[in-house]
């Protein structure tokens, strides 16, 4: 009977311990660990009827070789981040889908319904953030990492001609 309470309360503490370290998050910095010279989003549209509208992040920050940024959070959306060849500058575009105005096809017969489209299904973040704040995951010494930005600033509108729908 020993036995087995033992290896009861070992396994108690084992599981235990796994639910303690699945219930954290991701540690997040609020002191970016480089220096941003400007951060700013811009949204754009197209000029074509029909087109494309959507918004870009930039971001300018002095750089520092062990530190890569990869990816923002913002406005519920995650955003991969391109850099320049240098680091010192990058940019995230975020394209909003464009709502079809076709009919979806309902029917008894499968083969009727083979060209509606996919529906896209949009990846929730796992952060909360308030209106203008992003998150920034970054790499450094081969560890993800994310800091905080408590307020992004938004330039005006750009208009693009050259964004047509698909």
């Amino acid at each position: 009977m020993k036995t087995e309470s033992r290896i009861l309360y070992v396994l108690i503490i084992c599981i235990a311990a796994i639910c303690t370290q699945c219930a954290s998050g991701p540690k997040i910095e609020t002191v970016a660990p480089l220096k941003l010279l400007d951060a700013y989003v811009q949204p754009w549209a197209s000029e074509v009827e029909g087109g494309k509208t959507g918004f870009t992040v930039h971001f300018f920050v002095e750089k520092k070789a062990d530190i890569i940024l990869k990816e923002i959070y913002y406005k519920g959306k995650k955003i991969e981040l391109q850099s320049t060849q240098n680091l010192t500058e990058y940019i995230g575009q975020y394209t909003n889908s464009i709502i079809s105005k076709k009919e979806i096809i309902m029917s008894s017969d499968p083969m009727e319904e083979f060209n509606n489209q996919v529906p896209l299904i949009i990846e929730k973040t796992p952060f909360e953030l308030e209106e203008n704040e992003c998150i920034i995951e970054y790499i450094q010494d081969d560890k993800k990492q994310y800091f905080k930005l408590g307020m992004l600033p938004e330039k005006e509108m750009e208009r693009q001609p050259t964004v047509k729908p698909e």
